[in-house]
């Protein structure tokens, strides 16, 4: 007979009724999609094409290296001799055409548990942002984005006025971060600054802010806000779906009450996304109706089990089909993560 010893996240032994943590965990996305755009059309020999091309495809390659990103997984559109001379990383000119084909892929790839990132490195006035080709409308990148489902969307925007973006992209699920408002042009290097906030932070600091291994996106913003303001700009930020920005310092960035700019992105970062979960007694999640989601994830946290049942027995009973090994399980219905807890299976099948 198998042996099973079950301890609580806290690492409390357990003995008797099994009980969930109250709280939560970090836990890996689905799958992860990027889109990074580098858009205008600068002169070859200009230290704006130089800063674009750093910047995006600095980006690229971090998402890759540093986050885990699969490489099929980035579209990245540019142009341009860097671009010509990394071809095998670039999907394509950064065209309206090719923009608005980036978007179709994400819809089409994306999925309810999936993460999409994008990374946007323009011009822009108060309507548009200016790519390769011309003037593409914020509202129709409104539509575009409304057109995705994830678990959560994560625009970064660095153009000249690219406040603006915020009331068109902004809905539930969408955390949308603007080097500027809708009214300052952008002079500070505010597009390479993101990359080192999520490499870790520099001088200025961790911008892993509370230190549990996972820079969020309202960390990103708390950890950048400042040196905008410090050149000058407002740096904005919108997770609650109102299609209104917040700045820090503002009443309306409140990381910590619900509903508040600010709230949303403590729960998700590029590696992985807070799950908060009830603390329910086992017996009431047996009273719970299903169908029910059994999941579970090894210590490297990825995702090695994901199957659907009808009744909390039968995915007692699934549970039993892991292999050798420590793991984190998480039992979840249309209400969210009802009990999660740490499994030793001490035998092999």
């Amino acid at each position: 007979m198998r042996v099973l010893v079950a301890i609580f996240c806290f690492c409390f032994l357990f003995q008797g009724e099994l009980y969930a943590q109250v709280g939560g965990a970090w836990v890996p996305y689905g799958d992860r999609y990027a889109i990074v755009v580098m858009g205008g059309n600068e002169g070859y020999n200009t230290n704006l094409y130089g800063w674009y091309w750093g910047d995006t495809y600095g980006t690229v390659t971090q998402l890759k290296t540093k986050y885990g990103f699969i490489d099929s997984n980035i579209c990245f559109l540019a142009y341009g001799p860097s671009a010509a001379a990394h071809a095998s990383e670039v999907n394509d000119t950064s065209t309206i055409a090719n923009i608005q084909t980036a978007y179709s892929w994400a819809a089409q790839k994306c999925g309810p548990d999936d993460l999409l990132y994008i990374y946007w490195i323009d011009h822009g006035i108060p309507t548009a942002f200016k790519v390769h080709d011309g003037l593409l409308a914020l509202s129709q990148l409104g539509q575009w984005t409304d057109s995705i489902t994830a678990k959560c969307i994560i625009g970064v925007y660095n153009p000249c006025y690219s406040g603006a973006v915020i009331d068109d992209v902004s809905r539930s699920g969408v955390i949308s971060i603007t080097s500027v408002d809708e009214y300052q042009v952008n002079g500070f290097g505010w597009a390479g600054a993101w990359r080192t906030g999520l490499n870790g932070g520099g001088g200025t600091g961790p911008s892993d802010i509370n230190a549990d291994g996972h820079i969020s996106m309202t960390e990103m913003y708390q950890w950048i806000a400042p040196l905008s303001q410090a050149a000058g700009e407002t740096s904005s930020f919108d997770d609650n779906g109102d299609g209104t920005y917040n700045q820090l310092g503002q009443v309306g960035f409140a990381p910590t009450q619900i509903g508040s700019d600010g709230y949303y992105g403590t729960h998700f970062a590029l590696d992985a996304w807070y799950d908060t979960f009830q603390g329910l007694k086992e017996e009431d999640l047996k009273a719970q109706e299903g169908p029910f989601i059994l999941k579970i994830y090894n210590l490297q946290g990825q995702l090695i089990k994901n199957e659907k049942v009808d009744k909390y027995y039968e995915a007692q009973y699934r549970e039993g089909l892991t292999k050798k090994g420590i793991y984190i399980i998480s039992y979840e219905s249309q209400k969210g993560s009802l009990i999660r807890k740490t499994v030793f299976f001490a035998n092999d099948l």
